[in-house]
């Protein structure tokens, strides 16, 4: 039992492995096919021995930081040669909660001033040898200690003004030293009257050192504060012991990072924490995450909300002083992660559409280029991966520092032999040269090249899936590096879109065990819906901007009439939020526009031709921000298109009956489009439009005829309809007839295409079509005509998300600004007003505005959320587990075997498979063959 127990670090990395490798043949080796795979990946932890520990696993001890908290200046003893006070004003200011957090007794403090030590400041006075010296004012701990209401920026001023305040007295005791004294070298070197920057020389460094501690105490404070040096040097990763030289141990409070790294170099193994193992030795606080994507592996960390740290006693034994753990966490040894400085810069850059200004545009670019930099920096130092353990503790007044002091070894080894915490996997195979880091590199080298492309290609340039591939692909490369979003506001969206959250959900990747994406567009309400624009717009103006611009920037590839449809969209969105605008009604202004009688709101102020109206409005100096119109105009031009003749198209669609009688320069004769009052003027000119409904009803009963002849629909159902319109024509036939005006085709084509969009718009009326015969004519149309279903979708005809009704085929709805609804059969047809296409999308933009306007950040940061973690049940036993199997579990293995499945292989999978769906925690392919073997003698014994 011993010997096999010692051989399962190896046997499940190569189930592991091998596991790895199923998925990446299952799917060609290709990248975009794992990425949309149906298959799951299964990884098992199991325990090791402590004879396995000892063959198999290194274990390398580190310093990786210190921190050391004193209340003297006198304490410094680095021969430090400049001293900084303040050098560059506020600018100066460094938030020191990052280097304490993990160092402090957060549970002393209550919840204001935990608050207000979020929000605290320092400056750096020294800087050599390794080590960082801040001076700070930090809030007093006391779980009944009483403060004063302070906002954010209050506590700034407050801490600003005591380190002006202290350079400011340090240059008054400069200016009243005696003579031997001021006329010391080093203030012969140095500015006394503004101090900023001071050289010190190494004969003056103790009197400077006095005349600091001198003014320090001199200043009066806030009496719920306390002057606090910090001295703090991080990422060393030292396996020697440390002799600390540069400030007195003896009064101060130091505290150390001290690590073990596990490591298996002989048998060449990727090392990873279990999920399921980490969840039976820790509480409910902390905050646990995927490793490389996968669901079996994590990272975790202990909470720092302030509450003490929630984990069991063998976990806490690791430390060889419990009671002075302050911190601890458990991590996959990979490169650094990505940087969440910028969060969706990419995104940003594509989805603003060149609308915003010059200097906002160029920092979002430079933003957008680090952050690939980094994705790119991530999958090249991607290497074997080792399970880290960092533990923070307070330390003895001790001048000699060792890791190995701090780390109990033989409790590292309990805890490995008793608990199933890590997850091996063998890193090369000998099955096609397969390399499992090689695999995760492809795959990142994938995303990014995926994400560079579109950033190239649609960069200042939006459009609707652009905005929407970009973000998912943003949302994956975090997911896959660093385990969680870079912002909690993307948890809802990565589990609709696929790559999931920060906790355990039903997404796609959670669902399928590694990394794996859904439709770009899982998330969008409609085709006007985009992703947050939060992180990057600075205000509900330019978020409104970029909407309206995105949505016209998804038909640049549809042709002139979509292109035409959606100027005259955007121009009318972009009056109606014209701030200069006196009066406002609450319908829809292009609906207004339309009626033939004068809106009750209107003055008309006199009549124009749609060709001089288009003419006045494409002139781009006159549109200022909040207006983007400029920018479509711009849009239009790269067409090789002529903005007038677009917006001319645009007019006779909509038929717009009047228009806002805008001016052209202001009161100082400037040139900006405003609509300063209510006026508005009646439109002429427009083309005979009987052409086009006779065209759309000779159409229609082509498509009833072609329905009729293949069996879609039958022809009873339009009889009532024919016997009381003479001109019967399908509400969409208008529309779609006229985008598909400069559509090059045959006839028959023509009509085919009609025809199968009319069974689509049937559909959406809940009206009958075969279904066989549907699927028959979506396959021929699909294979017939290239990139049908894009042409499509670019002119507006087409919706981008799918049909509900019909789940076997992939078969899009008909746009939402095409009218839908087929109205009753009656002897007098009512006109049916085609309003919706802009209605829609007015009640779109205010519906997302008010959205928006939850979502937009304050001044003042949330209050202090508590980091608890959501635990999921196990759903891989460990292997190596001695467990009695359950009657679930025999009932699941006799359906398998009477399923009479020759190869053992497919056998287990069909087992996993079952396990799955039924809720069920699967074992291991040897256990489970152990078990079916038995069972099946079991069974042909009784037989015979």
């Amino acid at each position: 039992m011993e010997s096999n127990l010692n051989g399962l670090l190896i046997q499940t990395g190569l189930e592991n492995a091998d596991s790895v490798y199923e998925l990446c043949l299952g799917s060609n080796f290709s990248p975009s096919e794992i990425l949309k795979r149906d298959s799951n990946l299964t990884l098992r932890d199991c325990q090791i021995t402590g004879c396995a520990q000892r063959l198999w696993l290194n274990q390398t001890y580190d310093l990786d930081g210190i921190v050391a908290t004193f209340s003297s200046l006198k304490d410094i003893l680095v021969p430090f040669s400049y001293l900084n006070i303040l050098p560059r004003g506020r600018n100066s200011l460094i938030p020191v909660f990052n280097i304490l957090r993990k160092h402090l007794k957060l549970e002393v403090y209550n919840k204001k001033a935990l608050q207000y030590l979020r929000w605290s400041q320092g400056i750096q006075i020294v800087g050599d040898h390794g080590f960082q010296f801040l001076i700070t004012l930090l809030p007093k701990p006391g779980p009944l200690r009483l403060f004063k209401n302070y906002s954010r920026q209050q506590i700034e001023n407050l801490q600003f003004e005591f380190y002006e305040s202290f350079r400011i007295s340090l240059a008054h005791k400069c200016k009243a030293l005696p003579e031997q004294d001021i006329t010391r070298n080093t203030f012969k070197k140095n500015k006394i009257i503004d101090i900023r920057t001071w050289h010190v020389l190494p004969d003056d460094r103790e009197f400077v050192l006095n005349l600091l501690c001198q003014t320090e105490n001199s200043l009066s404070r806030d009496e719920h504060f306390e002057f606090i040096i910090i001295a703090h040097r991080f990422g060393d990763r030292n396996s020697n012991a440390m002799k600390i030289t540069e400030y007195d141990t003896a009064n101060a409070s130091t505290t150390i990072h001290a690590a073990v790294t596990l490591s298996s170099p002989i048998l060449n193994q990727n090392l990873f924490w279990s999920r399921s193992g980490i969840q039976d030795i820790i509480g409910d606080r902390g905050t646990l995450y995927s490793s490389l994507s996968f669901r079996s592996c994590c990272n975790f960390q202990t909470n720092l909300d302030g509450r003490s740290i929630d984990i069991s006693g063998d976990l806490r034994q690791l430390c060889t002083c419990p009671e002075t753990l302050r911190f601890l966490q458990m991590y996959a040894d990979l490169p650094p992660h990505m940087s969440s400085s910028s969060i969706h810069p990419v995104f940003g850059c594509i989805a603003s559409c060149g609308v915003l200004h010059g200097n906002i545009q160029k920092a979002l670019e430079n933003k957008a280029s680090e952050y690939l930099t980094s994705i790119q920096e991530n999958i090249l130092k991607l290497g074997i991966s080792n399970a880290r353990l960092e533990i923070v503790c307070e330390t003895k007044k001790e001048n000699v520092l060792c890791a190995e002091s701090y780390i109990s070894k033989s409790a590292l080894s309990v805890l490995l032999t008793k608990y199933p915490i890590i997850v091996p996997i063998i890193n090369d195979l000998y099955k096609e040269n397969f390399s499992f880091t090689k695999s995760i590199r492809m795959l990142g080298t994938y995303l990014l090249e995926s994400l560079r492309d579109l950033y190239v290609k649609n960069c200042k340039m939006g459009g609707f899936l652009n905005v929407w591939k970009c973000y998912q692909y943003e949302l994956a490369c975090e997911i896959l590096f660093k385990g969680r979003p870079n912002s909690a506001a993307d948890n809802n969206f990565g589990i609709n879109l696929g790559p999931g959250g920060c906790f355990p959900s039903r997404c796609s990747t959670w669902e399928q065990g590694f990394l794996c994406l859904d439709d770009a567009t899982a998330c969008a309400f409609d085709e006007c819906s985009l992703p947050p624009l939060t992180f990057w717009a600075l205000n509900e103006c330019q978020k409104q901007s970029i909407k309206k611009i995105v949505n016209f920037s998804g038909v640049m590839d549809g042709g002139i009439i979509a292109v035409g449809i959606r100027s005259v969209i955007l121009l009318i969105h972009d009056l109606q939020t014209d701030p200069s605008r006196i009066a406002k009604c609450d319908r829809s202004l292009l609906s207004d526009l339309r009626t033939q009688e004068l809106p009750c709101w209107a003055v008309l102020a006199g009549q124009i031709t749609v060709h001089n109206l288009c003419g006045r409005l494409c002139r781009k100096k006159i549109y200022k921000p909040p207006f983007v119109f400029w920018r479509a105009i711009e849009f239009i031009e790269m067409l090789q298109m002529k903005p007038v003749d677009v917006l001319e198209i645009g007019f006779n669609h909509f038929k717009l009956n009047y228009f806002p009688d805008v001016r052209f320069t202001d009161r100082a004769n400037n040139s900006k489009m405003h609509w300063p009052n209510n006026g508005v003027v009646r439109i002429t000119g427009y083309s005979n439009e009987n052409s086009v409904l006779a065209k759309a009803s000779q159409f229609s009963t082509d498509v009833i005829w072609f329905l009729e002849n293949e069996g879609l629909v039958h022809m009873s159902k339009f009889r009532e309809y024919l016997s009381v319109q003479e001109n019967f024509a399908f509400p969409w036939m208008c529309s779609i007839l006229e985008k598909l005006s400069d559509y090059s085709a045959t006839n028959d084509v023509l009509l085919q295409v009609i025809s199968y969009l009319s069974c689509i718009g049937l559909l959406q009326n809940r009206w009958y079509v075969h279904y066989c015969k549907f699927s028959k004519l979506h396959n021929k149309i699909i294979t017939t005509i290239p990139k049908i279903e894009s042409v499509l979708q670019s002119r507006e005809i087409l919706s981008r998300f799918r049909l509900n009704s019909i789940h076997r085929l992939h078969i899009f709805r008909l746009h939402s600004s095409l009218e839908l609804s087929i109205p009753e059969p009656v002897t007098k047809v009512s006109t049916v007003s085609s309003e919706d296409d802009l209605t829609d999308d007015d009640n779109r933009i205010s519906t997302e505005n008010k959205d928006d306007s939850d979502d937009s950040s304050t001044e003042e940061p949330p209050k202090i959320e508590h980091e608890n973690i959501t635990k999921e049940e196990r759903r891989h036993l460990p292997a190596g587990l001695t467990m009695k199997w359950s009657s679930n579990e025999i009932e699941i293995l006799d359906f398998i075997i009477s399923l009479k499945i020759q190869s053992e292989k497919d056998a287990y999978m069909r087992y996993k498979a079952t396990c799955t769906s039924r809720r069920i925690a699967d074992r291991s392919f040897s256990a489970f063959k152990s078990k079916y073997h038995r069972l099946m003698n079991h069974k042909n014994h009784l037989l015979f």
